[in-house]
């Protein structure tokens, strides 16, 4: 392996002067998203900025989530992430404010949210590569959901940036065209990769329409020189609430991991492979196709605890762009999005076939203002035994409830009623 992967490294770098494809560049950044060390990088210092807008119908921008990150990595398994967030108002001005700190010591991973001094550590798999947990967590913007999911996207080379003093090239995803997206992610992406490691140093989202809603920018990174070894262990602040899930947890659960890689395929197949029957609408609104069909598994259930633990999405879409999702099974995200919609949302309740259902109109996105997202949902019923993890992450055996969720950008309550009650 170790000889596969210094191959690897000698094509990429011995091709930088002859043109290079948009799918090699992307084939790099993802496995150096994964272990800068397939690049040779066996450490790293860098600092981020990044700032999310939550977008509204009614204005470009309004309130924003910045963040400022400072992370140090001793590869495979040492890793230190400070971050800084603020809630600002449209004009600038900071609604709140708030830290916190993780470090992966190669032994325990710790994680201190520093304005509620509260401290909790899990053991760490330390075998694993912590860099791709920085990743999931924000530190760094190479965003492995989205290159790994590049069946939904159009993939482009872009040319040639400077960022952070490094060359980079720039790689342009077109607007999604399946997965289970919020209001305002469906846009286009921008990333751009360094062209020495592969690692992925800035990021653009853009929604639909073409607003920027969220970016990533490394400032400054610096290879292989040497970190502190106070940077990389953990001790506790006098006084800090610590809640110690070490205890009968198994090696390797004790980092967050993506969400499961989805499964596009066909409405047939779909129809076989999942563990329920899927229900689709017999009445769709002129213009709306399918357009794709996704099922999801729970990644971190054994196959033989697999029964009623998946979920399918159907996406439909009209020529403008505007789309219409329906998320069924068991754990299905759109469905428990709505239903455990905050109370600040507007909201309401209905029947679906004679089930009560939940209505809400807005989304995460804009703040749970009205406007961007309607969203109906319910529960079918309870089907045999599911699996699950619990608090602990250990498989317990529940009920399992089936519910369905449908959503749009563009259809109205009434004409997501009527396609719920065609489900069948």
């Amino acid at each position: 392996m170790v000889a596969v992967s210094l191959l690897a490294v000698a094509v990429f770098q011995g091709t930088k002067t002859r043109p290079v494809s948009a799918a090699q560049v992307l084939e790099r950044a993802r496995t150096a998203a994964e272990s800068p060390l397939s690049s040779g990088v066996k450490s790293l210092v860098l600092t981020q900025t990044g700032v999310t807008y939550f977008l509204d119908d009614g204005a470009a921008r309004t309130q924003a989530s910045r963040g400022e990150w400072k992370v140090w990595y001793e590869a495979p398994n040492r890793q230190r992430i400070e971050v800084d967030y603020s809630q600002l108002e449209p004009d600038g001005r900071v609604l709140s404010q708030d830290s916190e700190v993780s470090v992966w010591d190669g032994t325990d991973y710790w994680r201190h949210d520093v304005d509620e001094g509260s401290v909790r550590v899990l053991r760490q798999d330390p075998g694993a590569d912590t860099y791709s947990q920085g990743v999931y967590r924000g530190a760094a913007p190479g965003d492995s959901d989205m290159l790994r999911t590049t069946n939904c996207r159009s993939v482009d080379l872009r040319g040639e940036e400077a960022i952070a003093g490094r060359t980079t090239y720039i790689l342009e995803f077109g607007r999604a065209k399946c997965g289970f997206s919020l209001p305002g992610s469906d846009g286009r992406s921008m990333v751009w990769v360094d062209k020495s490691t592969g690692l992925v140093l800035k990021s653009e989202m853009y929604a639909v329409d073409g607003r920027l809603y969220a970016f990533r920018e490394v400032t400054s990174i610096e290879f292989n020189a040497p970190i502190p070894q106070s940077r990389l262990s953990f001790s506790a602040p006098a006084g800090a609430q610590i809640r110690d899930d070490r205890r009968d947890q198994p090696i390797g659960v004790g980092v967050a991991s993506p969400a499961p890689e989805p499964k596009q395929i066909s409405l047939a197949e779909a129809r076989k492979e999942a563990t329920f029957e899927v229900l689709v609408p017999s009445s769709i609104p002129a213009g709306f196709a399918l357009e794709s069909v996704e099922h999801y598994w729970s990644s971190d259930l054994a196959k033989e605890h697999r029964s009623h633990a998946d979920y399918v999405f159907l996406r439909y879409a009209d020529p403008q762009g505007n789309w219409l999702l329906i998320g069924e099974g068991f754990g299905a995200l759109l469905p428990g999005m709505i239903l455990q919609a905050p109370p600040e949302a507007r909201q309401g309740t209905l029947e679906i076939h004679g089930q009560p259902a939940k209505w809400i109109d807005g989304s995460p996105t804009n703040q749970w203002r009205p406007g961007g997202m309607v969203g109906l949902a319910w529960e079918v019923g309870r089907f045999g035994e599911g699996w699950g993890l619990s608090p602990d992450r250990r498989t317990v055996s529940y009920g399992s409830p089936m519910h369905v969720g449908i959503a749009s950008n563009s259809l109205d309550l009434e004409q997501l009623r009527i396609v719920a009650e065609s489900l069948r």
